[in-house]
């Protein structure tokens, strides 16, 4: 992860705070354990795809920016690591568009729709073939309360769900702010959610965060499907479609704000 603090007039990001991935808070540790959790402890199965490969960047976290979560141009930079990584230097001559990951699990945003500064962003995402994944947010309000980047056209946005698969009261709801675009795409698992938030340690945590990473580990695993031949074949807007089309349907028939 770059030190987003100082502003590089060369293009490079600055030197890692650390040498070792790090978490501002144990929510990051919890939505990555769901995602590639493997837990050591017998009878404890926490992750959607145990095996896959992980990297992260504290980038929208309080401490990690002059700005906390407000900064901008932190979040920018963080997606410019993630387009194409550097190594612990920072420097642009060392990054490496290969180790751009292929999913990439977002639990942040701005309530206000209207804020499209870090679109651009997650369409580069996209474009690289790397799914953006987006948590719908935890606004506990009713219709069109899914704030942004997550209510763009180009992020898989997801809502919670709780045990008797019921949207969870707190879930931020479609439609999306843009004119025709559907939200949620998809729905999973929010409420009271078991998972790792430190080596051996795991706590039960509710939210639109929690569901994202079912979300962003199903992906690992349809693209893990997808290579055994050694090649990627499908896209992003291919595996959005499996997933949207395979669903179960919940609620009202059909797509809908839920």
């Amino acid at each position: 992860a770059s030190d987003v603090y100082k502003r590089q007039p060369d293009g490079n990001l600055g030197t890692s705070l650390s040498s070792q991935p790090r978490d501002c808070s144990t929510h990051g540790t919890h939505t990555m354990g769901t995602s590639v959790g493997n837990a050591n402890t017998s009878g404890t199965q926490i992750g959607m795809a145990p095996n896959a490969q992980w990297i992260a960047i504290p980038g929208i976290c309080y401490g990690t920016m002059s700005g906390g979560i407000r900064d901008d141009i932190g979040g920018l930079k963080a997606f410019q690591w993630l387009l194409c990584p550097t190594d612990l230097t920072g420097n642009r001559q060392t990054a490496n568009c290969a180790k751009a990951p292929d999913v990439v699990n977002n639990s942040w945003g701005s309530a206000n729709p209207l804020n499209d500064v870090l679109r651009p962003a997650i369409q580069a995402l996209r474009a690289m073939n790397i799914a953006p994944v987006f948590a719908s947010g935890n606004p506990r309000a009713g219709a069109g309360s899914i704030g942004t980047p997550a209510n763009a056209p180009e992020a898989i946005t997801v809502g919670a769900t709780d045990r008797d698969d019921l949207v969870a009261s707190f879930s931020g709801r479609g439609p999306s702010f843009y004119e025709g675009e559907q939200k949620p795409e998809l729905s999973a698992p929010g409420v009271n959610v078991k998972s790792s938030v430190s080596s051996n340690n795991y706590d039960v945590y509710s939210g639109t965060s929690m569901a994202a990473p079912h979300v962003t580990g199903l992906i690992a695993l349809m693209i893990s499907a997808d290579l055994r031949d050694g090649v990627r074949d499908f896209t992003v807007d291919e595996l959005e479609k499996f997933m949207t089309s395979t669903a179960v349907d919940l609620g009202e028939l059909g797509p809908d704000n839920d």
